[in-house]
């Protein structure tokens, strides 16, 4: 089943973006304050986590990046958890092409991922582990098939313990069609 379920969320995926679910691109939120100082950064393995932060930066308005691993993952699950586990016991910081961004003008990063073995990625693992960003409040996101926001989250705040880390939101892999309704009514009721 397990290695179903990349080729399952795929489909899922394409389906909501191309068939109908014209939903991916919902209303924008109106923030009381201006995002210009606000980055969205994120892995994406398969597209979902992809969707979700397309969306959220569409919603604030804000600036967006992507990070890739050197050496991508193959989607497969099973494989890329096992990888993952063999890349931790070399401490997880793996080979990174990061874009060049200027992290001094941002106040807020968002921070993206899907959840590997209830775990973040290891992209977004290397991300936290190699920059440290002093000052920032720091809002969590994640996609998934059977949680770990909270795991993600902690991650996150053990290595950026001059920031203010947030627990945001996870978008259950079934659901990306509803990632507008999810993440506005989110914006509404933390920002």
């Amino acid at each position: 089943m397990k290695k179903i379920y990349p080729l399952i969320l795929a489909s899922i995926v394409i389906s909501c973006i191309f068939t109908g679910c014209d939903k991916l691109r919902g209303r924008a939120y109106a923030p009381e304050t201006p995002m210009d100082s606000t980055l969205v950064i994120y892995y994406s393995q398969n597209g979902a986590t992809r969707a979700v932060a397309e969306e959220l930066r569409f919603q604030l308005g804000c600036d967006i990046a992507e990070v890739k691993p050197v050496r991508p993952y193959n989607g497969d699950y099973d494989a890329t958890v096992a990888r993952m586990e063999d890349e931790l016991q070399y401490g997880g910081v793996i080979d990174m092409e990061y874009p060049d961004i200027d992290y001094a003008k941002y106040k807020t990063i968002f921070i993206g991922t899907p959840i590997w073995g209830g775990k973040c990625s290891l992209p977004i693992y290397s991300l936290i582990n190699e920059h440290y960003w002093v000052g920032k409040k720091i809002f969590t996101f994640c996609t998934y098939g059977s949680g770990g926001l909270d795991s993600m989250t902690r991650q996150v705040a053990d290595t950026q313990k001059d920031c203010t880390i947030i627990c945001g939101f996870g978008i259950e892999n079934d659901s990306i069609c509803n990632a507008p309704e999810i993440i506005h009514r989110y914006l509404d009721e933390s920002l």
